[in-house]
């Protein structure tokens, strides 16, 4: 898996080993960033990556400009795979790492900046998505206007947002 754009452009990711993890593909991610660029400025946005695995939405989005990211997953390997691309990268000032689970995050503290963009990308077939959408903005993690980048499962049925899919995978983007 490789960045698609911006400085850090070509360059490897490491993945978590086994099957736990389904990183977004390249293919993807260009997909993303590319339908971004008319939602979001990303020069100095905040951005946060829930069940971030190996961390490739946020690593792509500060190689393209992003100020920070908070990198959270509840999975020690996901974030070993993910501590490690940011050493390889020499990025770790623009970056915090958080294991907790995204629906049991507590009120944003005041060491965090709220997002203004999101991406999440929950393991599939486990009603992740909504409830930790919602915890988020519940408890401060969103700024207002956040723009949200959400990655599920083709046949998932969400009511709202922009809906682009790209064979079993489906992407929403949509603005809190």
């Amino acid at each position: 898996m490789r960045i698609t754009g911006g400085e850090y452009r070509g360059r490897i990711l490491t993945v978590p080993k086994g099957d736990a993890v389904r990183p977004a593909t390249d293919k993807v991610r260009q997909a993303v960033f590319n339908s971004l660029q008319s939602r979001i400025d990303l020069s100095d946005c905040h951005v946060i990556d829930g069940f971030c695995g190996s961390g490739s939405y946020g690593i792509e989005a500060l190689s393209r400009g992003a100020g920070s990211c908070v990198f959270i997953d509840k999975d020690r390997k996901s974030l070993d795979a993910t501590r490690q691309n940011i050493q390889t990268l020499g990025i770790k000032d623009q970056c915090q790492i958080l294991q907790k689970d995204m629906k049991g995050l507590p009120q944003r503290a005041d060491t965090f900046h709220a997002a203004d963009l999101l991406f999440l990308d929950p393991p599939y077939h486990q009603d992740l998505l909504l409830p930790a959408l919602e915890h988020l903005q519940e408890n401060g993690w969103l700024s207002k206007g956040c723009v949200c980048v959400l990655e599920c499962e083709a046949e998932l049925d969400i009511p709202f947002g922009d809906q682009k899919t790209y064979g079993a995978i489906k992407i929403i983007y949509s603005t809190f």
